[in-house]
């Protein structure tokens, strides 16, 4: 597997991670003084949670 799919993946579990631990932790999120809803962390794990699980499965099943 390419070292750079191995490297976006972590990087997407990453961010889904973080947005995780917001949602637990019940940490508060502001952009330019506006509250950032908790609705937009469950649609960033999510997206980014079934990003990292795709783009690993099909280049695992590639191969090398």
């Amino acid at each position: 597997m390419n070292k750079s799919v191995v490297l976006a993946c972590i990087l997407l579990c990453f961010i889904a991670a973080a947005h995780l631990v917001r949602l637990l932790f019940g940490v508060s999120l502001k952009i330019a003084g506006e509250e950032v809803s908790v609705w937009v962390s469950v649609a960033a794990i999510v997206i980014f949670g079934a990003a990292a699980a795709l783009l690993w499965r099909d280049c695992r099943d590639v191969g090398p």
